[in-house]
C-alpha cells in the first residue's frame, strides 16, 4: 500500500534538548502491488482473489527528539475491509529513526 497520511503532532519539552513527540490522525492508502502465494502457484492479490485496493484508518504514535535525532514508535490500524466478506483489517507498527537538518 502507498500510504498518505495526516497527522496532528504535540511536541513536550522534557529537559534541555529532548523532546516527548505525540501524533495522532487519518491516513488513505491504495495498494500499488501484491501477490499470494500457495503450492498451486501465485497470482495478484487485488485482481483475482478480491482485495480491497482501497484503505483507510488512524494512525497513533510517539516519539522522542534528542538534538537533531528522532526516534519514534507509530501504529496504522485499517478502518476498512481487506476483503468486502471478511471482517479482516490491515494492521501496521513502524519504528523509525530520523536526522534532523
Amino acid at each position: 500500500y502507498l500510504e498518505i497520511p495526516l497527522m496532528a503532532t504535540a511536541k513536550m519539552p522534557v529537559v534541555d534538548a529532548v523532546d516527548v513527540v505525540f501524533n495522532f490522525g487519518p491516513y488513505i492508502g491504495f495498494g500499488v502491488g501484491g501477490k499470494l502465494s500457495s503450492d498451486l502457484g501465485s497470482s495478484d492479490a487485488f485482481g483475482d482473489y478480491g482485495m480491497n485496493r482501497f484503505d483507510a484508518g488512524l494512525g497513533l504514535g510517539a516519539g522522542v527528539d534528542v538534538d537533531h535525532f528522532r526516534f519514534g514508535l507509530d501504529t496504522r490500524f485499517g478502518l476498512t475491509k481487506v476483503y468486502d466478506d471478511s471482517n479482516i483489517h490491515n494492521f501496521a507498527l513502524l519504528f523509525s529513526v530520523g536526522y534532523k537538518f
